[in-house]
């Protein structure tokens, strides 16, 4: 029996000892969220027909696991002997397969509920916060100091109906938790299938007991109507009037208790728009008649309040939404005007223009201009620009605010009369491109992750001749697969919504209008995160988007050997045949060319910079640095203070660490290491790994004496973030680092050489774990005397 049938199942007497309850436990204010701040709930705020806002209801970037764990551990400082808290909890999980409602469930043993509720937030898309509050609201988890094995086996009620017991299908933490974030889903999904709809009038009782009649509600959205449906009461004004306590005989405190929790926890339920800081709402942007640049921040197929973020774009200038170009945190668009120069504009709140930058790239002969998204996966916005002889050319963003070199990714480009790309709506984690030819038909090419596309095209349909603008916006209906947006002729928006494998329904109803005295409307797709990590290990060498390694030989030749993107390799590339015995250091692209580059450290303990061309060869070596040759373990790759500017790490020998921290261009911003740790003699093998656990920040791999493996997380800030262990035994291996994702799948992973030659993969999951057995990845690899 679902959830929707149940909420009778308590008795009166326990509801008025919830309430009373609460009435202690949630006066405590708390919150780990910066984008909100916690304040005591007010009756005089409750709407009946709007509890919480859709897009605060469905975020499901709301909260990190770890913010999730912070904040449980101050609603309890310390469990009752004999219990254990949520703080401490922990499960073995298992698989749940993907369908409509949630993407699915990869089991982990021994599972923290923080992760748990990380996790199914983001498969099913709700809130960690609202997933929070249903705990406390239900069996009071997340504050209580001797919770029983019941409460767990019950946590949020789902599957528990008024006059039977709780499904055992849905028994358990982990199943309470999966299976009441997807009811939800199921709700959103199809909302014409309940007792209580959004856009209409309801009748909702006040209590069980029938004879205590019901309120007429206008439900505003579906997440009251979800809340509705699930806990099928509405507070009286006795509720409301005893906002902490009790009301009388009639009262029924589930719904309420929701608001206030939330409330009292995370602020406001009203969801209100953030622009221009990067990383918040994504946005359509306009320019209207004044050259006025508009930003229409969007969630859920709800809109925000539109914001002015920039001035004096003439009706003739052609306008790309970028996202964060240049890594400073703030949303960027970039401009072409009449004479063809191309401008970086940042945005800014209204009535703040900024200085425009210029961009040294010639677009002048492009017919077609797109925002590509992040299309190669690093974690910069990208651009595809056509030629007059058919080429297709992905321009590569280095994040810093420049392009590398363009690469011919497509030919025979001609006969089109739009142009767009930015978002996944294929489904397959990669921006797609649309392209509308002029007999009037849509397709969409499959974008590779590489910045390059797969083989074919596919047809979207007819007739959209009659669209005057087409956008990619990316998830625009917040159910998430990418979406299209397109503007008509008379200035009317309609949005199609899509199904994830490259096929669109267009909705009934327009989802707004106007938008014809717009000379520009845009939108900058799917946003990659600005601070999402770099790649790790040697990085792209060779320019193809796939992960290099760098090894010398016992005769001291070096060379990069290509991978192949899916655990294998490429053809051998020899570099130098006299490199000798000078240690290799992984730099990634260190200066911000878009182009991976190589450190070398000489016997005489100079630092040498070998600039990477992006084909596999380096410039010749230039001298950035002295007095290295005391230090231990070297590597770099990793931007450790979230500056977007690749820094170097290295160990000294009294085992202290040092952050030598890059300025983008190939030197050192500041001439002096910064000190970020102690007692590093432990460690004997150190990688820059690039996102290990799935957080978007760098993280490292580390091994020590012990054979033990970790996981050192960095905060993005110039801190440490999470560290913990992820594998013993690693001491047969004499070699041990990571290339980065190699494989292609999953997240970073790590090789190890046996003392036998033989070079095993182990294939990270993303999340911090691994997946399935290692993999033969090489033999022969004794006869290298450094491997990176």
């Amino acid at each position: 029996m679902t959830r929707a049938t149940t909420l009778g199942r308590r008795a009166a007497a326990f509801i008025t000892i919830w309430a009373c309850a609460l009435a202690v436990l949630v006066a405590l204010p708390a919150t780990v969220s910066p984008t909100s701040s916690a304040s005591a709930a007010n009756a005089a705020d409750w709407n009946a027909g709007n509890i919480i806002d859709d897009a605060v209801f469905y975020d499901s970037n709301a909260m990190s696991s770890g913010e999730i764990q912070t904040f449980m551990e101050r609603q309890v400082r310390s469990c009752q002997s004999g219990y254990t808290c949520i703080k401490d909890y922990r499960q073995n999980t298992d698989n749940r397969p993907a369908d409509r409602y949630c993407d699915g469930y990869s089991g982990r043993a021994n599972e923290s509920a923080s992760t748990i509720i990380d996790r199914v937030a983001r498969s099913c898309g709700i809130s960690q916060k609202s997933l929070l509050v249903l705990l406390q609201k239900e069996q009071g988890l997340i504050t209580s100091t001797s919770p029983s094995a019941w409460n767990y086996s019950a946590a949020t009620g789902q599957g528990c109906p008024d006059t039977a017991p709780c499904d055992a299908s849905t028994s358990g933490f982990f199943y309470q938790v999966y299976y009441a974030a997807r009811q939800f889903e199921i709700y959103r999904l199809s909302p014409t299938s309940w007792g209580y709809q959004a856009g209409r009038y309801n009748n909702i009782l006040y209590n069980p007991n029938g004879n205590c009649g019901t309120q007429r509600v206008y439900i505003e959205n579906q997440a009251t109507a979800g809340l509705y449906i699930y806990t099928p009461y509405v507070p009286n004004q006795a509720a409301l009037n005893n906002l902490y306590g009790t009301g009388d005989g009639c009262s029924a405190y589930g719904n309420r208790n929701f608001w206030r929790t939330f409330t009292d926890w995370f602020g406001s339920t009203r969801y209100t728009p953030k622009l221009p800081q990067y990383g918040e709402d994504p946005s359509v942007v306009a320019v209207d008649a004044s050259g006025s640049v508009l930003s229409y921040p969007f969630k859920n197929s709800a809109w925000g309040a539109r914001v002015r973020t920039a001035g004096g774009v003439a009706g003739t200038d052609r306008v790309l939404s970028m996202g964060d170009f240049d890594g400073d945190g703030r949303r960027d668009m970039i401009v072409i005007d009449e004479a063809k120069t191309v401008w970086l504009r940042p945005l800014a709140e209204q009535g703040n223009d900024l200085p425009p930058k210029r961009i040294d790239v010639d677009w002048s002969d492009a017919p077609f201009i797109s925002a590509a998204g992040d299309a190669d996966g690093d974690g910069a916005p990208d651009v595809y620009t056509t030629t007059k002889d058919g080429r297709l050319l992905f321009w590569k963003g280095t994040g810093y605010g420049t392009f590398a070199a363009p690469r011919q990714v497509g030919s025979g480009w001609t006969g089109y009369t739009a142009f767009v790309g930015g978002s996944d709506i294929t489904g397959d984690g990669a921006p797609d491109l649309l392209a509308r030819d002029d007999s009037g038909a849509l397709w969409s090419y499959r974008g590779d992750g590489k910045g390059g596309f797969r083989d074919g095209r596919d047809y979207l349909g007819g007739g959209w001749d009659a669209m005057r603008i087409i956008l990619m916006p990316g998830d625009f209906t917040g159910d998430g697969p990418g979406d299209i947006l397109a503007v008509d002729r008379s200035g009317v928006m309609w949005a199609y919504a899509g199904g994830n494998n490259g096929t669109f329904s267009r909705a009934s109803a327009p989802v707004g209008s106007g938008w014809s005295v717009m000379s520009v409307v845009t939108s900058e797709g799917a946003r990659p995160g600005w601070r999402r990590s770099f790649p790790g290990g040697a990085g792209d060498l060779t320019g193809d988007g796939l992960s290099d390694v760098v090894a010398v030989s016992s005769k001291g030749v070096m060379s990069v050997y290509p991978g192949n993107g899916s655990g294998g390799w490429l053809g051998p590339i020899q570099v130098d045949a006299k490199w000798g015995s000078a240690k290799i250091v992984p730099l990634g692209d260190f200066t911000g060319d878009g182009r991976a580059d190589l450190g070398r450290i000489a016997s005489d303990g100079t630092f040498q910079l070998l600039r990477g061309k992006g084909d596999g060869t380096f410039e010749k070596p230039t001298t950035i640095g002295s007095g290295w040759s005391g230090f231990g373990i070297v590597t770099g790759g990793i931007d450790f203070d979230g500056d977007r500017r690749v820094d170097v790490v290295a160990r000294d020998a009294s085992g202290g660490l040092q952050l030598y921290r890059g300025d983008g261009m190939g030197g050192w911003l500041i001439d002096q290491a910064q000190p970020i740790g102690f007692g590093w003699g432990i460690i004997d093998s150190l990688s820059a790994a690039g996102d290990v656990d799935g957080d978007r920040v760098n993280d490292f791999i580390a091994r020590r004496t012990d054979g033990t493996l970790w996981m050192y997380g960095a905060d993005g800030r110039g801190n440490w973030g999470s560290i913990r262990q992820i594998g013993t035994g690693w001491n047969v291996f004499g070699t041990v680092f990571s290339p980065g994702n190699f494989d292609g799948s999953g997240g970073p992973d790590v090789l190890g050489r046996a003392s036998n030659g033989d070079l095993f993969l182990y294939r990270g999951d993303g999340g911090g774990g691994w997946q399935g057995d290692k993999v033969l990845a090489g033999i022969g690899w004794s006869v290298m005397s450094q491997i990176r």
